[in-house]
């Protein structure tokens, strides 16, 4: 049997007329009201999962914060107030961020500052502003978040780098704001050091963008061709420009053999980009072989990391790190600290599996010295430099392997959400998840309406005699 919604959607233009066409042939049709029902709920889950996907963890220079349920932890170096809490006291264990409602859709951790995009899509940044990486329009920096009033809420990506920010708005324009003194906000403008608010840059054609990624004093992006984009400094070869040393100040087009890029990540000196066909490009330093291509010897053009079916990378200070398809987690580059999670402290020219975490890994994020995951039962793990307690374990010990993070949830807050269980917490994990209001409603009315016809219809039969067919 066919289950479809007649005069409904784009043919009918959501016109008045159209509207109440429908609403009646719904409402005439009571097996169709189960299939418009459907359809809105669906609808509303489709948007859901689409929140969901954002980033839930990000590890910055030397802290790292974990969005989980809309709610947004940070620990580690607080120097400049990038935890949000408030204060300039260093956290060993997560803290939750102030000033934030439960509503956080993703989190990008800088140097010494941090970032968040919040459901309604405005922006809100916190921490260090000598270059006005806040983007508030000061140079003041803040211990607790402060709004990016000139976005409004159109952000749909934000990408925290080491003094400047850049943002993707919901139509693909670029925004970047904070440290230009080596044009790291693309605007072509080579007297200007800095900008406290939003600016646009100079853009190659087409202009809209599908991915942003905020480096040291670089920026990558990708166009919604695939075009990668790279612009500013350059010391190393990290603009993949196929020159060293040379700044560009507006977007230079980085060519990749054969491929089509899909989504880049911007280190310390050092670029990756990540294929349609899940293939991994690196270029910039590799002193510690961050490129991953088994030798120390730097790029200033895109070479082929051995590795296949990756469906994210993430580039840190020195280090690289790659989830593949299969849930396997693969890191490379400089280990002094642990970073790379194999138990060592030496350094690997060549992808090498975290093994601690097995095949169950869903996200990874790599900072300066350090690297998180998260697992897909959405347990927190991280390991490396713990020198300032950006690992999370409540010490400053260093990690060479992986180490669970414990978020301290409280029960009755109405979050379900690890360690949270039905066990341990019936309160906020028992109710069954609430049809959205805009779907309750529209489905009351349909069923007053409903109502309303069949009581319609036995007043018509009663002043008829009763008759029926």
């Amino acid at each position: 049997m066919e289950c479809r919604v007649e005069g409904v959607g784009r043919d009918a233009g959501w016109n008045g007329a159209a509207i109440a066409r429908s609403s009646f042939a719904i409402l005439r049709r009571p097996f169709l009201l189960g299939c418009f029902a459907f359809a809105c709920l669906v609808a509303f889950g489709r948007n859901a999962r689409a929140e969901s996907s954002a980033p839930n963890l990000s590890a910055g220079d030397l802290h790292t914060c974990a969005r989980t349920s809309g709610l947004l932890w940070c620990w580690g170096s607080n120097s400049n107030g990038e935890l949000g809490d408030g204060t300039t006291t260093d956290r060993l264990a997560p803290e939750p961020v102030r000033g934030l409602a439960r509503s956080v859709a993703e989190v990008s951790s800088g140097a010494g500052y941090t970032c968040a995009r919040m459901s309604t899509n405005s922006l809100w940044c916190w921490g260090a502003d000598l270059l006005g990486q806040l983007g508030n329009g000061t140079t003041t920096g803040t211990s607790t978040p402060v709004n990016v009033g000139s976005l409004g809420t159109l952000v749909a990506e934000v990408s925290a780098g080491n003094r400047h920010t850049c943002a993707r708005e919901v139509d693909g324009s670029l925004w970047c704001f904070g440290d230009n003194g080596f044009g790291a906000l693309g605007t072509g403008n080579t007297t200007v050091n800095f900008s406290a608010t939003p600016v646009q840059p100079f853009f190659f054609t087409p202009a809209i963008t599908a991915g942003i990624s905020a480096g040291d004093e670089f920026t990558l992006s990708v166009g919604s061709d695939g075009t990668l984009y790279s612009w500013g400094g350059n010391f190393n070869g990290e603009l993949g420009s196929g020159m060293a040393s040379s700044p560009s100040y507006t977007p230079l087009t980085v060519g990749i053999p054969g491929a089509t890029a899909f989504q880049v990540s911007a280190g310390d000196a050092h670029s990756c980009v990540r294929t349609t066909t899940n293939a991994l490009w690196c270029f910039g330093l590799n002193s510690n072989g961050a490129l991953g291509n088994g030798t120390t010897t730097d790029s200033a053009t895109p070479v082929q990391v051995p590795i296949s079916n990756v469906m994210q990378v993430t580039a840190g200070g020195l280090h690289t790190c790659a989830l593949k398809t299969d849930g396997t987690l693969w890191c490379w580059g400089r280990n002094s600290s642990g970073q790379i999670g194999d138990g060592t402290t030496t350094d690997r020219l060549t992808p090498v599996q975290v093994t601690a975490l097995g095949n169950s890994v869903a996200e990874v994020s790599a900072g300066e010295a350090h690297t998180c995951a998260r697992k897909l039962d959405n347990t927190f793990w991280c390991w490396g430099d713990n020198s300032r307690g950006q690992i999370g374990d409540g010490t400053t010990t260093g990690r060479l392997t992986p180490t669970q993070l414990q978020l301290l949830f409280t029960c009755g807050d109405g979050q379900c959400v690890r360690p949270e269980t039905l066990a341990n917490c019936r309160a906020d994990c028992a109710p069954p998840v609430p049809i959205p209001a805009t779907a309750a409603g529209l489905l009351a009315a349909l069923l007053a309406g409903i109502g309303l016809v069949r009581s319609t219809r036995r007043s018509h039969r009663s002043g008829n005699g009763g008759s029926q067919r």
